[in-house]
């Protein structure tokens, strides 16, 4: 399998939040993009913008590489858009959640689709208006000697997932347009029947270093993880084996959202925010190397 370049791309829904912010009125700031030297950049032409510098406080994982926020920051993006960042590390969604529920922060970021729809289909009150990543996530791990070739390879493995994340979701999408038969929770049959020797069935885990666990013990076959556990991942001796967006491509990763209230009532710091992160992910576009390293520092890691 070869090694693939994590990359972060912004999705319709937040390309359309910036064409929104572009046409609203007041002393906003427009952007638009010129050719320069044969690229497209992104130009900002004041309109009798306010000097007021508006904050939002945002929620991430700190094992994901929040890149936009990292980019917009050291290329003063953030300050030029006129708007304040506050970064707030929690490592679960569902304490993420908690604290946007409890007001201590106004957005959360990097927590996947499958968790924030559960969230909404639990009643409650998210909006999730943008999001990004699309390439090179939620990697399915194993041991050196697990043999993955193709989707067959799967066939009456078992995989370790964490419930309702992304790799839960995805997986068994695949797995369902494959026509491949599975299992999860104690008696939930997709496509087959408990004899079926075809059969893949899902373990559930709390987080996702259980899940690493799991396939250094022999609990499961695979393990599909979050992205940001790829360096713990090959300190347990375990290699991707393959990477989901391979068989469905441009499925949905991470999400912003907040709290419907918060959303519709701070439109302007929201379209300042997406706008300095466009202009993060064109930046990136030309400098993948330096933003690598940008990573590298803000997260800690060697």
């Amino acid at each position: 399998m070869k090694k693939k370049v994590i990359s972060a791309l912004l999705c319709a829904a937040l390309a359309a939040a910036f064409c929104t912010g572009c046409g609203s009125s007041g002393g906003q700031k427009e952007a638009k993009t010129a050719k320069e030297n044969g690229e497209t950049t992104v130009q900002e032409v004041s309109e009798g913008a306010s000097e007021e510098v508006l904050k939002v406080r945002v929620g991430a994982q700190p094992t994901s590489g929040q890149v936009f926020q990292f980019v917009a920051d050291d290329q003063g993006f953030n300050e030029e858009e006129g708007v304040e960042v506050e970064m707030v590390w929690l490592s679960n969604l569902s304490d993420a959640a908690a604290a946007l529920m409890a007001d201590q922060v106004d957005v959360l970021s990097t927590y996947g689709t499958g968790g924030p729809l559960i969230q909404v289909a639990n009643g409650q009150d998210f909006n999730l208006f943008a999001g990004y990543m699309i390439i090179g996530e939620t990697p399915v791990f194993g041991k050196p000697e697990m043999v993955f070739e193709d989707l067959d390879s799967l066939k009456g493995k078992t995989i370790g997932i964490t419930r309702g994340g992304t790799p839960d979701i995805v997986l068994k999408g695949i797995l369902y347009d494959a026509g491949i038969p599975f299992k999860y929770g104690d008696d939930t049959y997709i496509g087959g029947e408990k004899d079926d020797p075809d059969l893949v069935t899902f373990l559930e885990y709390k987080k996702n270093t259980d899940v690493l666990q799991a396939i250094t013990k022999g609990e499961v076959d695979f393990g599909a993880t979050a992205t940001g556990y790829e360096i713990q991942a090959a300190d347990l001796g375990l290699e991707v084996k393959m990477w989901p967006d391979e068989y469905w491509p441009n499925h949905s990763c991470c999400r912003m959202f907040g709290m419907n209230d918060y959303v519709q009532n701070n439109e302007e710091v929201l379209y300042r925010l997406l706008r300095s992160y466009l202009r993060a992910e064109e930046y990136m576009q030309d400098n993948m190397e330096y933003v690598s390293d940008l990573c590298v520092e803000n997260l800690d890691l060697t």
